[in-house]
This record gives structure tokens, C-alpha cells and sequence, in this order.
């Protein structure tokens, strides 16, 4: 296990000595002097679109609150395995930096008392907090067995939201194929599963179905495939194991506009937010 780094104060002017000088930091729904205050103590501001496993394992820090487990950084910091924190853990940095002149970056009794949850499990109705050994050694979900979708080809038909949730799945292991992929190729493409976001694309939200999710159904075996909901895969991550991809919870209909009225597990909020059972 690689030892866990400690900083001394040498001058306040100086943040490249900070206690956060090495590390990255991707923060989501946190004001903007929380940026500033980052740069002061030495760390970097990590670009969402350039992160992937390599640059963030033992780098990235992740700064948000429990609210923002939804948001496109909150899930992708979970799939990447960081360090997950409560951004008042900034404010108890500062302080015992400021009354010790050192701080570890990895302070255990900090990390305790403001990790975040990876996100609310559906099935046990209750929030799942990110454990430290995981947190402390960056494990991605599926631990030492291997990346959650390892092995795993799934097609994905979202939209806006197509480019943040390819990254997330990559990051969990899966070859992902979106509709640019396979446009230009001839016949159907096998894929283990195809994710929709059934909150704002799939019957009884809307009237017709849009056309980035008719396109990419065009190369794929309907009756063999399995459609599954989004939040079959952001499951996945907070519990860090595939979930089963006849799961009838998670199990969507493209055929009938009313086949999916009897079991709506979420729906979409006019401010684009997103809520599901349980919340």
C-alpha cells in the first residue's frame, strides 16, 4: 500500500507546498471560491472531459454533497473509484493546516466524517456510503474481481447525456457502442444489453420516441436484447456488482406507449433533475 503523504507549511504564498499539492480535483454543485480555494492549498482543478482510470487513480479527489448523486461528475467519480467528500472537508483541511502547519491529504478521521455515499439504493432504500479501504486505495466498483461490465459490449441511445455516460461505463469496463459507432457499418451488432433513459425518452413520457433511440434500435435484435433503463447501470455502480439483465425492475418496452405505465420507477423533473423510487 503506498504510504500515505504529509505536508508541511513552509510559506502561505506558496501553494505548489500546499497539503493538496499532487492532486486533482473534480467538484460538482460546490461555489466557485471552492476552486480558488483548492488552487491556494496547492491542488489542480481536473477537466471532466479529459479524466479516465489512468489519470485519476491516486490523483482525484472528488468534492460535491449528497444531493448531487444524480449529477453526470457524482456518478462518474463513483465509477472512477475517488475519493468521495462532503466539500466542508475542504473547511477542516484549511483549519488544521492553519493550527498545525500539516495535514495528511488522506486524514482518516476527516475522510469518516465527510465521505459521501455513493449514491441511494434503490433496493435497500437507503444511501450507500463509500468505504475508506476502497476510497484510500482508489477501487473502482467490482474491486480486485474485476470491472463491473468487464467483458461487457452495451449499446446506449441518450442524447445529451450520451458522452458522460460513455465515459462512465468505459470507466466500469464495457465496450460501448453508440449510434455515430455503428452507423455506417451494415446488419445489427451484437450487444450484451442497450441502455435507454426511460425518465424522458420512452413511453409514457413522451408521445414518439426520439430519434437518437429509433436509429440505434434499427441495428439491434430487439427480441433478444435486452432494453434496459439507465438506472440499471447507475445501480450497478452503487452497489459495485452487474446487477441482472433480466432484472424486471430495470426492464423497458420500446412496442406499446402503455406498457410501461404499470411499473414507472422514476421520472423527470422540469429542471432536467431526475427522481426515482425511493427518494
Amino acid at each position: 500500500q503506498v504510504p500515505v503523504p504529509s505536508y508541511q507549511r513552509r510559506s502561505p504564498s506558496s501553494s505548489s507546498s500546499g497539503p493538496l499539492s499532487g492532486y486533482t480535483f473534480l467538484c460538482s454543485g460546490v461555489d466557485n471560491s471552492v476552486n480558488d480555494r483548492i488552487k491556494k492549498l496547492g491542488g489542480e482543478l481536473a477537466r471532466f472531459e479529459n479524466l479516465n482510470c489512468s489519470n485519476s487513480f491516486r490523483k482525484l479527489f472528488f468534492l460535491s454533497d449528497h444531493q448531487g448523486w444524480r449529477k453526470p461528475k457524482y456518478v462518474y467519480a463513483a465509477a472512477l473509484g475517488a475519493p468521495m467528500l462532503h466539500v466542508n472537508w475542504l473547511s477542516r483541511i484549511e483549519e488544521k493546516y492553519e493550527e498545525e502547519g500539516e495535514v495528511r491529504v488522506f486524514d482518516s478521521s476527516l475522510y469518516t466524517r465527510h465521505r459521501l455515499p455513493t449514491g441511494l439504493d434503490l433496493f435497500k432504500r437507503s444511501y450507500t456510503l463509500q468505504r475508506a479501504s476502497h476510497a484510500r486505495d482508489w477501487v473502482r466498483p467490482g474491486g480486485t474481481d474485476g470491472d463491473i461490465f468487464e467483458g461487457m459490449t452495451i449499446g446506449l441511445a441518450l442524447g445529451a447525456e450520451e458522452k458522460m455516460w460513455k465515459m462512465t461505463l468505459e470507466a466500469c469496463g464495457a465496450t460501448v457502442r453508440v449510434l455515430s459507432d455503428i452507423r455506417g457499418g451494415k446488419g445489427q451488432v451484437d450487444v450484451d444489453c442497450c441502455l435507454f433513459n426511460a425518465a424522458s425518452d420512452l413511453p409514457p413520457h413522451v408521445i414518439s420516441l426520439p430519434l437518437h433511440v429509433t436509429k440505434l434500435v434499427e441495428f439491434i435484435d430487439q427480441t433478444t436484447t435486452p432494453l434496459l433503463d439507465l438506472a440499471w447501470a447507475h445501480q450497478s455502480i452503487i452497489q459495485r456488482k452487474c446487477l441482472p439483465l433480466d432484472s424486471e425492475r430495470f426492464t423497458v418496452s420500446l412496442k406499446d406507449n402503455m406498457c410501461n405505465l404499470c411499473k414507472v420507477n422514476s421520472i423527470k423533473r422540469k429542471n432536467g433533475g431526475r427522481l426515482e423510487t425511493g427518494d
